[in-house]
Formats: structure tokens, sequence, C-alpha cells
């Protein structure tokens, strides 16, 4: 039996949701204003964000591993931009953002919740 879904796991679906949902429309107004190239990119970015979101909020296990391996590389480009100095600020915002992701997903009830 599936642990319950912790409060924060459905924020980050519903806001996966949304995301999903303007990057299509955002898609759409590509293809539709003739953007052959970038409008077929971001409908399929629109795709796999939707599908992060139904993941998530289902709890499927692939996407708390997901979850890891984009926080750790999250981490990796924060570090990167620490030393340019017009984006050094976003780098440590990348970084406290992404290890506390990484902390959260540790959790024994969070864990549970998409590997148990």
């Amino acid at each position: 039996m599936k642990a319950d879904r912790p409060a924060a796991v459905t924020l980050v679906a519903c806001l996966y949701l949304v995301l999903g949902i303007v990057t299509l429309l955002g898609g759409i107004w590509l293809v539709l204003n003739d953007h052959m190239i970038w409008g077929p990119i971001t409908l399929a970015a629109a795709f796999v964000t939707l599908l992060m979101a139904a993941g998530i909020f289902q709890g499927w296990s692939v996407m708390w591993f997901i979850g890891l391996l984009l926080s750790t590389l999250g981490i990796i480009g924060g570090i990167l931009m620490i030393p340019v100095p017009i984006v050094n600020i976003l780098g440590i915002i990348s970084i406290l953002v992404n290890v506390l992701t990484i902390i959260y997903l540790l959790q024994p009830h969070v864990k549970d919740f998409f590997l148990g």
C-alpha cells in the first residue's frame, strides 16, 4: 500500500501542472506564429513537464530518482555560476534550493511515498 501523499509533494505536482499548461500554451502560440523550430521544442517540453506533474502526483518512483538527479545537477550548475559576477547570486540560490530539495526527498515519509 502506498503511503499518503505529503502536502509539499502535492504542491510541487500542482506547480509542474501550471508550468506545463503555460508551456503548452506558449508552444501552441509559437507554432501558430510560424516558429517551426522553437514551437515543437516548446511543445515537447510541455509534454515532459505535464508527464512530470502526473508522475509526481501519483508517486512514480522514477520521479524520486529524477528529482535527486536534477537537484544534484542543479547544485553543480550553481557552483559553476558562483565565479560569474552577474549571476553569482543565482548560483547561490540554486545551490540552496537544490540542497533543500534533496533533503526533502530523503525524508522518510517522502521516500516512502515514492518508493514505498
